[in-house]
């Protein structure tokens, strides 16, 4: 998200801003590297932990999130670009936009699967992923065997017996 002051400044200066470029570039807060991913991720759920445990605004705490020096909102920015999966991302980036954007929380083991599958589909398109991307390729590659059975050349197909320490809900 582009803030005002920016294009304005782009607009009187005739001078592109270089996307990095500190405050006011697009790519400023935004985080490629998995380690930088998951440390962020990480940082943002500490910060909202200690703004429940000391009964203080998020706004009002003191920022503390590794790799974002400042807050993005302290600059009129917003967090949406903050994490950004690309073939370079890892499992942390992934789960973060999947719990922030779609309300998905996945297991570990599932997060280790699934960033495999996202870092392939990054490395074959070579574009970005955005959080509704990750949710289609998430039903894609898990939900959608759930809807349809098999298909098999037996009419007797049904779905596998409930296991013997289970029971139905």
């Amino acid at each position: 998200m582009r803030s005002r002051s920016s294009v304005a400044v782009e607009y009187c200066t005739r001078i592109e801003i270089h996307p990095r470029h500190p405050y006011v570039g697009d790519l400023v807060h935004a985080a490629f590297s998995g380690t930088h991913q998951d440390a962020i991720n990480k940082g943002f759920a500490e910060h909202r932990a200690r703004a429940k445990a000391t009964g203080v605004d998020e706004r009002e705490l003191e920022w503390r999130v590794p790799y974002l020096p400042i807050g993005p909102a302290d600059i009129g920015r917003s967090y949406d670009a903050v994490i950004t999966v690309n073939s370079q991302s890892g499992k942390g980036g992934i789960a973060y936009l999947l719990q922030s954007e779609c309300g998905l929380t996945l297991p570990r083991r599932l997060q280790i699967d699934f960033a495999r599958r996202v870092q392939q589909h990054t490395d074959a398109t070579g574009l970005e992923a955005t959080a509704e991307q990750l949710f289609k390729l998430f039903e894609q590659t898990y939900l959608t065997t759930l809807r349809t059975p098999p298909q098999s050349t037996s009419s007797t197909w049904r779905p596998a017996a409930q296991p013997p320490n289970r029971r139905r809900r």
